[in-house]
Parts: structure tokens; C-alpha cells; sequence
């Protein structure tokens, strides 16, 4: 122990000579520095005042022991400011707690309020969306077919390609109908029959399909015709007059078609219907008559109401109108419609009927005489009550030496658009359009104005 002590006692005085001579040679250093700074300007009164003596020694004292204890005093100061620091920084754990509780709840109000708000912001997004289409809507209405296709006072110069047998293209009794959204696919729909030549065995039911009015095609997985007569002596057993009509209670597709048997004195009107467009149900009876007392030339159907009005010619030549209670499944009694023709007393022969704002709306044909039915004009009368007709005018003549046959009517957006079947020389038949915002003023559409009739069609059609 004792020779320890002597070593450690050993140490400090080395150590405190140590100091003492490093003392003297700073001061000698001092007074040179002194001596040298006589020779050079005096300092400004603004200098630092020298130390006090006793702070100098104190300083001396705390650098000393210090340097005896080897301390890092970097690190010590470093150390007890980050001490301090996280003593600062140190949260409680309870009130970390209930911080992380109060934005927890704060998040789910935020989130249950968003959700309550979500159906409101879908509402009023689904209203505005809305208005911005019918005011789109609107503007489109109000440019006219005429000012965007054209207008002339000629009948079409190319006829639809209506395919029939043998890929031709002669077909008549055209019956378009309109969907306000795609059915199945598809806007319009048609139904038709081939007549090439006046050849009766083909003239039976058709379908197809389009988009835009001109461009008509088979609809995906059907078949065509819907019905060809069993017995083949199609000079007295044939089918003729097509129709189309959408029972919208049931979503469901009809067709149907007039059948003559000279052979048993019957005329028949079928009918088949379809949900999809590919799979039609057996044709059944629609109605059913002695021809030689009642004949139903071209009937027009509309479904309204859970019943079915019909218009048909009779073997007078006659129009009249019966209807179909389905929840009474009870026909009404016919009655005849009066037509009167602004010219001379004329026979009625094809018709079609539409209802729209304007009350219903018929356009027909008719001839004077028997042998002059391939060259019939195309009329049009309207009427309210479905009682009291207009006078029904001349809205269509067909070209020299050609006649106009049934045809088909549309009203969509303030335009009619009419497909008439069109007979020429040596008994040739097709299918136009004519057009226009006045039914008395139509126009036929040119083969050169095709992709402008179609793109106003996808906008206003």
C-alpha cells in the first residue's frame, strides 16, 4: 500500500512540475510578446479587458484537474444535453394512449361522415350528368337532318341491303321499329319479307338487325325466314305482310305475318315471339277469318295498355280497327276507319301506324283501279281519338314507271323517317329511306350523303 501511494504521490508532483514549468514558459512567451508589442501600436480602447487574476486561476485549477481525471469534456456535455433532451421528448404512456384513442375516433367520424355523404354526391353527380346530356341532347335535336345530310325532293338512289334469298336484295313490307337503349345488342330491328320478281314462294318473314339505320345485318345466331308455308302450291298457300311489335310488360320481341290459303278460304295472322332475338316460340294463331268474308291486308299493331290495336284493310278496301283486351282475352267488335283522300275517292291497299305526340299516324298507300296497284303514292293522315282522320295527303311519289308498296314509319327527335318499298319495271323490288322534319317535305337519302345520314343517326337517332 504504501510504496502505491509513493508511486501515485510520485505522479502528481511530476505532473504538478509539469504544469509549473509549462506556466513559466507561457509567461516568458507573454513577456516578449509584451516587449514586442510596445514597439506597435497601441490597442483600441475597445479590446477585451484582461482576465482577473483570480479567474485566470481558477480556470488554471479546473483545466488541471481536468487533465488529472482524463476526462472527454466533449463527450460529458454532448451526454448530459441528450439526457436532457429525452427527458424533454419522453411522452407518458397512458397520455400516448389517449392521443392515439382521440385520432382513432377522429378518423371513424371522418369516414361514417364521408359514407353518409357518399349516396348525396352520387345524386347529385347522376343529376348533373343527367342535365348535362339533355341539354346536349337538346342542342343536337335543334340541328335538323336537312341541315347536316341534305336536302332534295328525290327518292333515295340505292336501295338497304336487306338480305333475302340467295343474297338478294328485292324485298318489301318492311316494319322498323326503334328501342330507346340497345336490345339485345341492337337499336332497330326490322322485319320483311324477299319478294324477288313477285316470286310469292319466297315471300316470307325476315329479320335483321342495325345500329344506325343504313347498315343492316342478320342478328348473331338466328335464322331466317321465322316461317315458310307447308304446302308448296304457293300460287294459293303464301305468306305476306310482316310486322314487328315490343311488348315492353314482358321484354319480349313479336313478329308476325299474314298467311293466305285460297285452298280451305282462310287468312291467318301469326305470330312468334323472342326474349333474345335467336330463340322465337311456334307460331301461333293470332287471328283467324273466312278471306272470303274478312280478309287482314297488312295489319299494324301497337301494344298498349295490356292490349293490341289493330289497323288493317279488309276486303272492301276498307281500313278498320279492332282490338285485343289481354287480361279480358276478348276481341273487339271492328270498326271502319274513315279515310278520305285529297284527291278523287281512292281504294286503301298497305299501311302502318305509329302513336306519338301528335296523336296516331298512319301513312298507306291506295290505287284507283285494281290494275294500277304497282303504281300507288304513299299518303299520310293523323288523328287524335283514332276516330276522326285528317285528310289524308299525297307525302311520297315514286319515280316514272315504278310505284310505291307498303312501307314502314319512324318519328325519333322530331324526324320522320320512312321505308318504302319501292316496285320498278318487270316487278322488281326494294327497300329506301326518305327523311325529313316535315312529313310533307321528305327527302331521299343519296348514297353520297351515307356517312352523314349515319353519323347524325348516332347522335340523334
Amino acid at each position: 500500500m504504501e510504496d502505491k501511494e509513493k508511486k501515485v504521490s510520485s505522479k502528481v508532483t511530476k505532473k504538478s512540475s509539469k504544469t509549473t514549468k509549462e506556466i513559466k514558459k507561457r509567461n516568458t512567451k507573454n513577456s516578449v510578446k509584451k516587449t514586442t508589442d510596445k514597439k506597435q501600436v497601441k490597442k483600441t480602447t475597445t479590446s477585451k479587458p484582461k482576465k482577473d487574476i483570480k479567474e485566470e486561476k481558477i480556470e488554471k485549477i479546473i483545466i488541471t484537474d481536468v487533465i488529472d481525471k482524463d476526462v472527454d469534456v466533449n463527450h460529458n456535455v454532448k451526454t448530459i444535453f441528450d439526457t436532457k433532451n429525452d427527458e424533454k421528448l419522453e411522452i407518458p404512456l397512458h397520455i400516448k394512449l389517449i392521443l392515439l384513442g382521440i385520432i382513432v375516433i377522429f378518423v371513424l367520424l371522418f369516414s361514417l361522415d364521408l359514407f353518409s355523404k357518399k349516396d348525396k354526391f352520387k345524386q347529385t353527380y347522376n343529376k348533373v350528368n343527367n342535365l348535362e346530356k339533355k341539354i346536349e341532347k337538346k342542342l343536337d335535336v335543334n340541328v335538323s337532318i336537312e341541315g347536316i345530310v341534305g336536302k332534295n325532293s328525290e327518292l333515295s338512289d340505292f336501295y338497304l341491303n336487306l338480305l333475302g334469298y340467295e343474297n338478294s336484295n328485292q324485298v318489301t313490307h318492311p316494319k322498323v321499329i326503334r328501342f330507346k337503349e340497345k336490345w339485345n345488342g341492337y337499336k332497330y330491328w326490322i322485319a320483311y319479307t324477299p319478294y324477288p320478281y313477285g316470286n310469292a314462294a319466297k315471300e316470307n318473314p325476315f329479320i335483321m338487325v342495325s345500329n344506325n339505320l343504313v347498315d343492316w345485318v342478320k342478328f348473331p345466331g338466328s335464322k331466317n325466314p321465322l316461317d315458310e308455308p307447308e304446302d308448296k302450291d304457293f300460287t294459293k298457300v303464301y305468306n305476306s305482310d310482316t310486322h314487328l311489335v315490343y311488348v315492353e310488360d314482358t321484354n319480349t320481341l313479336e313478329c308476325y305475318w299474314r298467311r293466305v290459303d285460297d285452298k280451305t278460304n282462310k287468312v291467318i295472322i301469326y305470330k312468334r315471339t323472342t326474349k333474345d332475338g335467336i330463340h322465337w316460340t311456334e307460331k301461333e294463331v293470332f287471328l283467324e277469318s273466312d278471306r272470303r268474308k274478312e280478309d287482314y291486308l297488312s295489319p299494324a299493331i301497337i301494344y298498349k295498355n295490356k292490349k293490341y290495336l289493330v289497323w288493317y284493310v279488309d276486303r272492301d278496301f276498307k281500313v278498320k280497327f279492332t282490338e285485343y283486351d289481354t287480361e279480358k282475352e276478348k276481341w273487339a267488335e271492328p270498326i271502319v276507319m274513315n279515310i278520305n283522300y285529297e284527291n278523287d275517292p281512292l281504294s286503301s291497299w298497305h299501311l302502318d301506324v305509329i302513336e306519338t305526340k301528335n296523336g296516331y299516324e298512319m301513312i298507306l298507300v291506295a290505287f284507283t283501279n285494281w290494275e294500277k296497284r304497282a303504281s300507288m303514292n304513299l299518303y299520310y293522315t293523323k288523328s287524335k281519338d283514332n276516330e276522326n282522320w285528317d285528310t289524308a295527303k299525297i307525302i311520297l311519289r315514286p319515280n316514272q314507271d315504278s310505284g310505291i308498296y307498303r312501307s314502314s314509319i319512324l318519328y325519333i327527335n322530331n324526324t320522320y323517317y320512312i321505308f318504302y318499298s319501292d316496285i320498278v319495271k318487270k316487278s322488281r323490288r326494294g327497300v329506301s329511306i326518305v327523311y325529313g322534319t316535315n312529313i310533307e317535305n321528305l327527302n331521299g337519302l343519296k348514297l353520297k350523303n351515307k356517312e352523314r345520314f349515319i353519323n347524325y343517326i348516332k347522335t340523334n337517332g
